[in-house]
């Protein structure tokens, strides 16, 4: 339940049918568990997600879904822009320039 409101629609697909323990895992421990404790917000859950995605080279399409979950989750794209800007701030002009050009690619699907 948890995951198909994170998301916005119920996840499922090749990879789960290929490996159904990951289905289980994610939904039990990921879902089930971290995301029924009330430490963190979900919407700060997502922005923490985003910093962690944005500075690990290699990770676009993650970071491309997190960018959709995250507004999923009333994270807006004004937020998503200046949170790039602290990025830029902290992490540097190459990670906030690849975060930035993910973000827009996500945009402009929407």
């Amino acid at each position: 339940e948890n995951q198909t409101k994170l998301i916005g629609v119920e996840v499922k697909g090749a990879l789960f049918d290929f490996a159904p323990q990951i289905d289980e895992y994610l939904k039990s421990h990921l879902f089930g568990d971290i995301f029924a404790r009330d430490v963190l917000t979900w919407k700060q859950r997502e922005i923490a997600t985003i910093a962690t995605l944005a500075n690990i080279p290699g990770v676009n399409s993650q970071l491309a879904a997190h960018y959709n979950i995250s507004m999923n989750n009333n994270v807006t794209v004004d937020e998503l822009n200046e949170f790039i800007m602290v990025i830029k701030k902290y992490c540097g002009e190459g990670v906030a320039n690849n975060a930035k050009t993910v973000l827009d690619s996500v945009l402009d699907k929407n």
